[in-house]
């Protein structure tokens, strides 16, 4: 019985990770996505120093093809990203991240996600935090993929107006000229999309676990898999906040009851695999003696 017990248990973790592997996104997002509360969920930007965008956002040489970046180690991704100007809106994002922590500058990661579509990676990320540009200093948002910073007539948007739905009078003034990939986001996008929010001290702490472990593979596809399993596995992958959880779970019932229950499993394992592996050397070496 013990035996079947096991069996059944190695069985179910091995599906466990075929799911996982087929949609790595969609796990991802719902092991590291939890209820928060307001703008601060937790922790608001501080006031301090500020993101030059100008200088910053306008020194980026932006690729002409959007390419993902699969570079995790985060000073590589920030050389990828900001000083070569490659990536998706995520990996650029996370880039600049990596110069506002060089520069303790505070800031907040900030997702636009549809419930629809956002376990298949569809969204948009911003940066929400203290900047200036042409003489204005002030806390909002900052479209890096678009060079831009959002705004409605002649006030830049922060993530409150994200919350409230479409945004009027909606325009991006650029910092850098770049064709127009992101306006749509902010527009009938908003009416249904959620917003989530990462605070600066949990991706301060997901790129310390990064660089304290990280050792090159040669593939940094491999890599990206590797160490960010791990991340979320152990809890250090950085939490996106939500006001709105219910809808997104609600609208996602079955991939939120599979890889909810996937990550628990796997947890456990790391536990459980290693007894039952003791348990099994134990059992041969009484098999052995008693011959």
């Amino acid at each position: 019985m013990r035996r079947g017990l096991a069996i059944g248990y190695v069985a179910v973790v091995a599906m466990a990770l075929i799911a996982i592997g087929a949609r790595p996104v969609a796990f991802q997002k719902v092991a590291v996505i939890e209820r928060g509360v307001g703008d601060s969920a937790p922790g608001a930007v501080a006031v301090g120093a500020s993101l030059d965008v100008d200088s910053v956002i306008g020194g980026i040489p932006y690729a002409l093809e959007e390419r993902m970046v699969w570079d995790v180690e985060p000073r590589s991704k920030y050389r990828r990203t900001i000083l070569e100007g490659a990536g998706n809106c995520s990996n650029l994002v996370f880039g600049l991240a990596y110069h506002l922590e060089a520069s303790s500058v505070d800031y907040q990661i900030v997702h636009i996600m549809h419930p629809e579509t956002f376990l298949d990676g569809d969204g948009h990320t911003v940066i929400r935090t203290h900047f200036r540009h042409a003489g204005i200093e002030q806390i909002g948002l900052v479209d890096v993929r678009e060079a831009a910073l959002p705004r409605s007539g002649g006030r830049f948007l922060d993530v409150a107006d994200l919350r409230a739905g479409p945004v009027s009078e909606f325009a991006m003034e650029k910092v850098v000229e770049r064709p127009d990939r992101s306006s749509f986001y902010y527009a009938s996008y908003l009416a249904e999309a959620a917003i989530g929010v990462i605070p600066a001290s949990e991706v301060r702490r997901y790129f310390r676990f990064v660089e304290t472990l990280y050792v090159p593979f040669g593939s940094r596809r491999l890599e990206k898999y590797v160490y960010d399993g791990l991340a979320v596995m152990l809890g250090f992958y950085p939490t996106i906040y939500v006001e709105d959880l219910p809808r997104l779970a609600g609208r996602n019932r079955a991939e939120w009851v599979l890889f909810t229950g996937s990550l628990w499993l796997l947890r456990s394992a790391v536990i459980v695999l290693p007894l039952l592996g003791w348990a099994g050397l134990r059992k041969r070496r009484r098999a052995r003696y008693s011959t």
